[in-house]
Parts: C-alpha cells; structure tokens; sequence
C-alpha cells in the first residue's frame, strides 16, 4: 500500500509519537506493561520467530498530533520540491559499513528525482548512527534537525549483504517518507492473531508494551483516510510475516528489493 501521504504514524512515547522497527534508546523511554491477566498466552512453535527484527518509523510530535489525514502524515512529510537533494551525514561507524549503506540506499535514486550526497554537510537533512538500539528512521522531512535521523543497531561488517538490503532499503523508505504497507485496509489480507502477535513484540528483541503493539500494528487507516495503492505484499516497506501471527495462516516472507509498485510510487512522488 502506498500512499500519497505516509500513513499510520499514530503510536504514542513520551515527547515522541512512533509507527512501527525496535526502538530507540534515546527516543522511546516507555516502563513496560505487562500483559493483561485475562490475556490469552499463546505458545510460539517455531523458535526462529525469536530471531525477527522490526524497525521503529518516527515522525515528531507537531505532526503526530494532527487530525484527520494529518494524523498520519501528509504531503507535508515529503520532502518539497526544491529539495531534490538529500545530504547524509554519518555520525560513527565502522567506514566498511558506511560504505555498504551508501551503496544500498542510492538504488532508490534509480527510479525518482531525489540524490542522496554523503558528505560532512554543515546542514545535513538525514544523520546515522550505529550506536543506539535496533533500526530506525524518522519520516521524511521529519529527518532534519534530528540527531540521528536514523539508526542501524544490528548492522556490522560481517553482516550478509541481504540483510543490508532489506534494512537499508526499508530505512531510507521511511527517510524519503513512506510507511509500513500493513497498516493499510485496502484490500489488506492480514487477520491479526492478537494473543500471539502481544506475546512476541512485548518480549525480546523489541519489548514493546500492549499499547505500541496496538498502535504499530493493529492500528489500520481507512480509505478515507489515505490516497494511494492497494495493498502491496511485494513491498520493501514491509518486514516478515510468519503464518502464525494470523488467524488465517497469512504470512509475508523478508523482502530485499523494491518492488515494482515501490519504484512506480516513489516516481510519482518525486519525478525526474
């Protein structure tokens, strides 16, 4: 699902309102809540679940707190049209990985108007790090200003070069302004196993409380609400799915390419 808008960016933390990837250290400083007593407690069967890592889409409080198609981004997150031109900064890191993250995030140029330039800018638009916890980005405009813009926590030099592409990619989605394709319901196919999906998230790695897990995930915007693709299960804003978090047995497998509808939708949104 791609929208004309980023959508879905209502999860609430503190100073800092966030959508969904594992959270920030800095940013996201929420005590846990542990699971309501009548809560369902289902058992995991597969133990490589444990091995899945989500990344955390944030977007500041001004913006988070509209209503209406505000509530969720609008065109506003997008970089404008005189900003064709994104200067990065990378603010650690080992130079091997650097240079791996520049080489995955400049595949989006291939297909819109926007240039990524990795400089030491006095001014930079979009700032990584490695040192905070998990693997997040800030939405679009939202970017600026803040210090990181965007974290990798699990990337290092010895890292498989698919899972670069599947991160990178991902994070630099949300950097140019788009959001996770889950949270869609137009024509979303995903029946949420409630019990199940709470029992992960609120556990290691992520350890997110019920209520970010509502929001992160179970949260869903209505056509009303949005302009923009049907839902697209092919998309590198999504993340892996396994069949036991739906009801339904529906599941999305990792992606690690932009998929068409993602190369057709970033071009609209910034022509060449």
């Amino acid at each position: 699902m791609k929208t004309i808008t980023t959508f879905g960016l209502l999860a609430v933390s503190l100073l800092t309102f966030f959508l969904s990837c594992n959270k920030s250290s800095s940013d996201i400083q929420k005590s846990k809540t542990e699971p309501d007593s009548k809560m369902k407690i289902a058992t995991l069967s597969n133990d490589s679940l444990r091995k899945i890592k989500v990344c955390t889409a944030l977007v500041s409080e001004s913006h988070a707190l509209d209503s209406g198609k505000e509530a969720f981004g609008n065109s506003d997150l997008f970089w404008p049209e005189d900003k064709r031109t994104l200067y990065v900064n990378f603010l650690d890191g080992d130079p091997i990985v650097q240079q791996k993250v520049m080489n995955v995030a400049k595949q989006w140029e291939n297909y819109c108007g926007l240039k990524f330039i990795f400089s030491n800018s006095p001014n930079p638009d979009i700032t990584i790090s490695f040192n905070e916890i998990g693997s997040w980005s800030y939405i679009g405009k939202d970017s600026k200003g803040k210090i990181p813009s965007m974290n990798y926590g699990w990337l290092n030099a010895d890292t498989p070069q698919s899972e670069y592409d599947r991160v990178v990619l991902h994070e630099f989605g949300h950097a140019i302004g788009l959001c996770h394709e889950f949270q869609s319901s137009n024509n979303n196919p995903i029946i949420w196993d409630e019990p199940v999906v709470y029992q992960y998230y609120m556990g290691p790695p992520n350890n997110w409380t019920k209520e970010e897990v509502d929001y992160n995930l179970f949260k869903r915007y209505s056509s009303s609400e949005y302009n923009g693709t049907e839902f697209d299960p092919f998309s590198i804003m999504q993340y892996s799915l396994p069949a036991e978090f739906t009801k339904n047995g529906y599941h999305l497998s990792s992606v690690y390419k932009l998929s068409e509808t993602d190369k057709k939708f970033i071009a609209s949104i910034y022509p060449k």
